[in-house]
C-alpha cells in the first residue's frame, strides 16, 4: 500500500530546528507516519527501528510504501523517488 503524505510548510517546530536551513525532525516525521498508518487501520504500538538516511525538507510530497505482516509494518518515505527513511514500527491491531 502507498499513502502520500504532505510535508506540512510550516510547522511550530521550524524555526527552532536549523533556523538557517529548515530540515523537518524526526519525531515530526515519525508522527505524520504514525498518522498515516491509523488513518490506514494500522494500529501502532511502538517502533522496533528507524533509519533517517536523507534529508526531509518542509513542502515535499512523500510517499509511505506500507507492507505489513503479522505484529509489524515495515515502512518507507520517499521524496522523488529518493529512499529517505525507513522503519520498522510493532503493530497491535490491523484493521480489516
Amino acid at each position: 500500500m502507498i499513502v502520500e503524505i504532505p510535508i506540512p510548510e510550516a510547522h511550530a517546530c521550524y524555526p527552532h530546528h536549523f533556523p538557517d536551513h529548515t530540515l523537518v525532525p524526526g519525531y515530526l516525521l515519525l508522527e505524520l507516519i504514525g498518522e498515516a498508518l491509523t488513518a490506514a487501520d494500522i494500529h501502532t504500538c511502538g517502533i522496533r527501528q528507524a533509519k533517517f538516511l536523507l534529508p526531509v525538507y518542509p513542502g515535499e510530497l512523500a510517499y509511505l510504501n506500507i507492507d505489513t505482516k503479522p505484529n509489524r509494518a515495515n515502512v518507507a518515505l520517499t521524496i522523488d523517488r529518493q529512499l529517505r527513511l525507513s522503519a520498522k514500527f510493532e503493530v497491535n491491531e490491523l484493521g480489516p
